[in-house]
């Protein structure tokens, strides 16, 4: 069997952009009274969610093993971890497919592992999802159900990377 070889580059990435999330987090109480702070604040949150969105394009190049492998590797961890995000912060009466916190990562990116098989097959995808990111901007983010809102926004990101076959270590 073929030892498949790590792509240290990504693994590094991957670390810097889960620094810079925590880091970003840490932020939150300060950036008030801070022009600084918000500042380094608003440039992490810029662009941390599309770089890992894009990353995850390009580990998503198998598409049929990503679908197959979709709702184990992230719907049931979704919902696992939004049911203990519920009950911890005592919102029992949440439904199930609100993602809590942090944790519309998971639901959207299993959506889309597991309809890109189809959303590739439509023409003009990749303008399409970048139209429909920007005018989802205009939806009211405090009703966010499935996590549509998220979903649709970072998909190009998503799509971008998947769909760049000619860069390196395709």
């Amino acid at each position: 069997m073929e030892e498949s070889k790590r792509d240290y580059l990504f693994d590094n990435l991957k670390v810097l952009l889960i620094f810079l999330v925590v880091f970003g987090h840490s932020l939150e109480n300060y950036i008030d009274n801070n022009m600084v702070l918000r500042s380094i604040y608003f440039f992490i949150f810029m662009f941390h969610m599309p770089l890992f969105i894009y990353i995850s394009g390009y580990f998503s190049k198998n598409i049929d093993k990503c679908r197959k492998n979709a709702s184990k590797d992230l719907l049931m961890p979704f919902i696992f971890f939004n049911i203990i995000w519920y009950v911890s912060i005592g919102k029992l009466d949440r439904p199930i497919y609100y993602a809590g916190w942090t944790l519309w990562y998971l639901l959207s990116l299993f959506l889309w592992r597991f309809f890109l098989k189809d959303i590739i097959k439509v023409k003009w995808i990749l303008g399409l999802s970048i139209i429909l990111g920007l005018l989802i901007g205009f939806y009211d983010m405090s009703i966010d159900l499935l996590s549509f809102s998220r979903t649709f926004a970072f998909f190009p990101f998503f799509l971008i990377r998947f769909s760049c076959s000619f860069l390196p270590n395709d």
